[in-house]
Order: C-alpha cells, then sequence, then structure tokens
C-alpha cells in the first residue's frame, strides 16, 4: 500500500544445547504501519523463548509471542478530571507458538456482533499493556532480504478488527445504535439519561458518556461553564421564560480513539543454512513475522440524533448536525452557528432515515427566523 511505510523491528538469535549439536537461527520480526505519525508513536517488544507444556525445550519453534504498541503523543482530555491521559493500543502475535498457532479460530458469541466472527487463537488485541510488552526485551537487529529462506513448514493468519469506544453489533452497523427495527436511542450501553421533570440546571456540570446523552426538561435554568463529553446527543429541552438559547453546550467533536487494525501474521522454518568450511555444522533456520497496519484517529464528529426546543424565542449559538429529527417550537427562531441536516450514511438499507430536509414539521410555529 501506499503512504506511510512499514516501520521494521528485527531480532535475531542463535539457539543451541550442549546436549545436542544443532545449531537453530531464530529470527522474529514486527512491522508497523503508522498512517498519523503526528499523532501516534509506535514500538514493539518481543517476550523471551520458552518451552512447550509438556516440559520440552524447543525454543526454535516455541516463541511465545511479539508484541506490537501503537501509542499517542499527546494526552486525550478527560473532561470530568480536567486533565489529560495517554491512549494506547496492543497486538500480540504469538502465531510462531504452535501452543497457539495449531488451536484454530476463537469465535465471538452472536450476542456481541450480529453473525459469527472468528479470530485467530494466536492473536490478541487489547488497551490494556500486556506483561508480554512490560517484560519484554527490545529487537537487535535490522531488515535485511536475506531473511526470506526456504522452508518445511509455514503458517499464516490475517485479522482485522475495528476499534471503538462504542459497544454495539457492528457488524449490523457502524452507528451508535443498532439499524434494525424496534431499535431506540435509549437501549446504546454507555449512555447518559439526565430527565428534570419542570426544570434542569445544568451550570457547571461535567458529563461524559460513550454511548450518547440525553436531555430533557421543561426549563432549562442554566447551561453556563458546562462541559458535555460525548459524539451522540438526543434532547427535549423548553424554557417556561420565553428565551431559549443553546450556547458552549454541543462541541464539534470529542476526542476517542478508534479506528481499525489489520494483522498479517507468518511463521516458516525448517530450511539450513551451511557455512563455508568443511567442518562446520548447518544451522536450522526459523522465520516469523506480524504487520500491523494501525489506521487511528483521535476525534469523533458529535451529532445529534433527536433534538426538540420549546420556548416562544429560541437562539442557536451552537453548531448541530441534525441526524434523525429537529422540532423548534417556537415563534421566533436565531441560528448564529452552523445547523446540517443529515442522513443515516448506512447503504442498501430499508430503514434509512434522516432529517435531511427543512419543511413546516421542523418548525410548525414559527414566524420569525434570522440567520
Amino acid at each position: 500500500r501506499g503512504e506511510a511505510v512499514f516501520t521494521p523491528f528485527v531480532d535475531e538469535r542463535v539457539v543451541y544445547y550442549p546436549s545436542s549439536s544443532d545449531v537453530n537461527y531464530v529470527t522474529q520480526m514486527t512491522f508497523i504501519r503508522n498512517r498519523y505519525p503526528d499523532l501516534f508513536e509506535v514500538d514493539a517488544k518481543i517476550w523471551p523463548m520458552s518451552g512447550d507444556r509438556n516440559g520440552t525445550w524447543e525454543p526454535e519453534i516455541f516463541h511465545d509471542g511479539k508484541v506490537a504498541e501503537i501509542k499517542t503523543k499527546k494526552g486525550l482530555t478527560n473532561n470530568i478530571t480536567g486533565g489529560t491521559q495517554l491512549e494506547s493500543f496492543y497486538v500480540i502475535d504469538e502465531l510462531a507458538n504452535v501452543e497457539a498457532s495449531w488451536n484454530g479460530m476463537l469465535t465471538n458469541w452472536n450476542g456481541v456482533l450480529g453473525n459469527p466472527v472468528t479470530m485467530p487463537d494466536s492473536t490478541v488485541l487489547t488497551r490494556f499493556r500486556p506483561a508480554e510488552y512490560s517484560a519484554g526485551s527490545g529487537f537487535n537487529s535490522a531488515w535485511p532480504p536475506s531473511l526470506i529462506s526456504e522452508a518445511s513448514y509455514s503458517m499464516m493468519a490475517t485479522h482485522g478488527a475495528r476499534i471503538s469506544n462504542i459497544v454495539s453489533r457492528t457488524f449490523i452497523s457502524d452507528l451508535p445504535n443498532i439499524d434494525v427495527p424496534g431499535s431506540s436511542k435509549a437501549n446504546q450501553p454507555g449512555s447518559i439519561f439526565i430527565v428534570g421533570t419542570n426544570s434542569l440546571n445544568l451550570a457547571n456540570a461535567r458529563i461524559r458518556g460513550e454511548g450518547g446523552i440525553y436531555l430533557e426538561t421543561k426549563h432549562l435554568v442554566s447551561s453556563e461553564n458546562v462541559s458535555l463529553d460525548c459524539q451522540n446527543f438526543s434532547f427535549k429541552l423548553g424554557s417556561t421564560n420565553g428565551l431559549l438559547v443553546i450556547e458552549k453546550m454541543l462541541p464539534d467533536y470529542v476526542e476517542r480513539l478508534g479506528g481499525t487494525i489489520e494483522t498479517f501474521s507468518a511463521a516458516w522454518g525448517g530450511g539450513t543454512y551451511d557455512p563455508p568450511g568443511d567442518d562446520t555444522d548447518s544451522i536450522n533456520l526459523h522465520n516469523s513475522a506480524v504487520a500491523v497496519d494501525a489506521n487511528l484517529s483521535l476525534t469523533n464528529e458529535v451529532k445529534v440524533y433527536e433534538a426538540t426546543l420549546t420556548a416562544t424565542n429560541v437562539i442557536l449559538r451552537d453548531n448541530m448536525k441534525i441526524v434523525d429529527k429537529l422540532l423548534v417550537d417556537s415563534e421566533t427562531l436565531t441560528v448564529d452557528g452552523t445547523l446540517n441536516f443529515t442522513v443515516r450514511d448506512i447503504n442498501d438499507s430499508p430503514y434509512n432515515t434522516g432529517q435531511y430536509f427543512w419543511n413546516k414539521s421542523v418548525t410548525p410555529r414559527l414566524t420569525h427566523l434570522t440567520n
């Protein structure tokens, strides 16, 4: 692929034991593609070789694994604490360890994804720093073309995953809520619902949600210095004193680690290299490699799925991207920000809906519009 190249990490070592005349040359490689070097940095570690579960020691084929790290260069803002925190992601490849590579495929429950989705037993994805990385050693060599050798055995595995802060059936839909009949904005994990029947004061409040934030009240007392951190909003807000102002409530983007991780791993060996000289023994060659393509981002666009605003006069100073529904029940409306209408971005779905037009149902009582 073009654009960013893969950064190589190579480890070479000679393994032999006094009780055996065999000499084994083991090479382990990790290649990481960092598409956005201004945002992320990459590193890799190698876990020391070990024996199998039966207690025999054949380290030329029983490698515990290679670990790739993709980490943000700067901290992502946490609006609750007011500070920042680094985000990282790790890929562990254990294909060269036959204890893992011959087991088969792990299968997710249908309750998690729309259809059965498998991943190699030898691949591990985690947001937590694993011991294999913390206690692992650095790579000790560089990439020479001569590392490609003949093999009497070989195996390979591929995997792709979407990294997201949203827990949903990603095989059905990339939307924050499932695109099936009967789906509700209320069934997304990680959502926050705040309902103030008569009044609601959001002044100085700090609220963070992953699935969505839903706000409802007949009278919004104040939203001064409020911090709402979420990529999906729905709200029904009103004012009983005649004026409702939406200002400095909705961000345009929020900071979240997300994107895709694609991996390709291979292990091969069994070939030999015969050094020059008549009295030298041949060397057994064993190789393994994993390539990690990280296409990650740090921001998610904020969308408003349903918005109902009720007051005599409504002023919109925040930018809003409306997905499903907008209702402004007022006599006057002032739009100082950017108001975008869109549709659900699902291809060939019979359930497509969206507030992609402006008609009387958006502002049924409107007499004055200022933009």
